[in-house]
């Protein structure tokens, strides 16, 4: 009688190790909190990454509670020393290093800020224009996108790395405005000293997507993961549910 044995082998599956880092100076995409004496990163990107480890077992993040700026963390991905990065709007520059997963994770809309001392006010972006050399926009670098670079007419200073250097040119007056983010802004302004010297002079003169962005010298097969993830959490709710959390 032939005997068979069942050896009872499991066969892995595969992981992914997903590298990152938190990004300074993010707000709300990294929120950094004391706790016992220590900086931890919080926010709507480091929440996402758990609701994407609990979508699919597989994936694991880590490097989230590693602070940098934002262009060591774009160097890194494009060696290939990370793997992702949460929150990045879209460039033509980006897009030769990295894969944008699709949808956004979230929308942002972008105001104009000048000094509190300064009388202009500004309805629409021909207000800029017609201001000329008057009329520089201060902006962060790597903000650039190609809905701002299509905006003819419109002069950017975009030399600083954060809102914090740029709100201090605007009061130095290098610069008329100073282009950024809400949410976000408001939590600039305060970081950086400078509530009751600078204002809010326009409307929402811009709306522009942030996305999950991933090397690509990173595995196909973690890039489709990833995007698989969080499709899934769109298609449920769950990524709503973090934007009306840390976004509105």
């Amino acid at each position: 009688m032939l005997c068979i044995a069942c050896s009872g082998a499991a066969f892995s599956e595969e992981t992914f190790v997903v590298r990152t880092a938190a990004q300074d100076a993010s707000e709300p995409k990294y929120v950094a909190q004391l706790f016992n004496g220590k900086k931890v990163a919080t926010g709507f990107c480091v929440d996402l990454m758990r609701a994407i480890e609990r979508s699919d077992r597989r994936i694991h993040f880590t490097g989230d509670q590693d602070w940098e700026p934002v262009t060591r963390l774009e160097a890194d991905i494009q060696v290939g020393a990370l793997d992702v990065a949460c929150g990045l709007q879209r460039n033509s520059a980006r897009m030769e290093h990295y894969r944008y997963l699709e949808p956004a994770v979230f929308s942002v809309r972008y105001f104009l800020v000048a000094r509190a001392d300064d009388p202009v006010k500004v309805s629409s972006w021909d207000d800029v224009r017609a201001l000329g050399a008057d009329g520089i926009v201060l902006i962060n670098r790597g903000v650039l996108t190609p809905r701002m670079q299509a905006l003819k007419g419109v002069q950017y200073d975009d030399a600083a790395v954060s809102a914090k250097i740029n709100l201090q040119k605007l009061l130095a007056g290098r610069g008329r405005f100073f282009l950024y983010r809400s949410p976000g802004l408001q939590a600039e302004i305060t970081a950086a000293g400078v509530s009751g010297k600078v204002r809010i002079c326009s409307n929402a003169l811009i709306l522009e997507d942030f996305y999950l962005v991933i090397s690509k010298n990173a595995p196909a097969a973690m890039a489709d993961a990833l995007d698989n993830a969080l499709k899934k959490l769109a298609g449920s709710g769950e990524l709503t549910r973090l934007q009306q959390r840390w976004l509105s």
